[in-house]
């Protein structure tokens, strides 16, 4: 950022690839279940950096992520934080903000919540890049709060036949309505759809200490010396 007598400039990455909500569309509301897994690895390593930091999003969605490119295999890039806020890890709050498809229950029904609520929002990403549908929908507006707050999605649906047992396992456990029991962000990145169930790669991210290191591990898809091979 820099300025003059007139104006304020701000300088930000060109990201070229526009929002993945519009790349999702380019693809007709299908992608491979490997690509909506890398999507998704990067998104979880983007909340635990936040997360490190006490940082909540608040309103993570296809809209506030955006391809670095237009590859096949761009990079996402988390943005808009202007509903984003600093919890500490004591802290609650109970502003009720986000965009209602992607609100975890708790903030639609006012009560304490913490960054478990961004948690929620990446398992209906990654419902909808899976299926190309919200697990909670409604034209209704109360109808779909109540959808939300109430109701289980329906993995019997015939878009989840050829999904794997691990990608449905994390997707349920990220939105579980319960935000005691909802899974954390660690155990996201330890999850096996996310490893691809290799073991090494879970225990280095079991063995790191600090978030720098943590951070490192859970950036990876394979451990350094297979990255090295390639």
């Amino acid at each position: 950022m820099f300025e003059n007598s007139e104006y304020i400039y701000i300088v930000m990455e060109y990201l070229s690839g526009g929002p993945l909500l519009n790349y999702f569309k380019d693809k007709k509301y299908k992608l491979k279940e490997l690509r909506v897994r890398d999507i998704a690895h990067q998104i979880a390593t983007s909340l635990f950096y936040l997360k490190s930091f006490g940082i909540a999003h608040r309103d993570m969605k296809p809209d506030n992520i955006m391809m670095s490119s237009k590859d096949e295999d761009s990079e996402i890039k988390l943005i808009d934080f202007g509903l984003s806020k600093i919890i500490g890890p004591k802290e609650r709050s109970k502003d009720p903000f986000g965009t209602i498809p992607y609100a975890a229950p708790e903030i639609i029904l006012r009560k304490p919540y913490s960054h478990s609520v961004d948690i929620w929002s990446l398992g209906v990403t990654i419902f909808f890049l899976l299926t190309g549908f919200h697990p909670f929908d409604s034209h209704d507006q109360q109808e779909l709060l109540k959808k939300i707050v109430r109701q289980e999605p329906d993995y019997a649906a015939d878009e989840w036949k050829n999904i794997s047992a691990p990608a449905v396992d994390l997707v349920k456990k990220l939105l579980t309505k319960d935000k005691e029991k909802r899974i954390e962000i660690e155990q996201v990145l330890e999850h096996d759809w996310i490893t691809s169930g290799n073991e090494k790669l879970k225990l280095m991210r079991k063995k790191s200490d600090t978030y720098l290191e943590k951070f490192n591990t859970f950036s990876l898809t394979k451990p350094d010396d297979e990255e090295e091979k390639q």
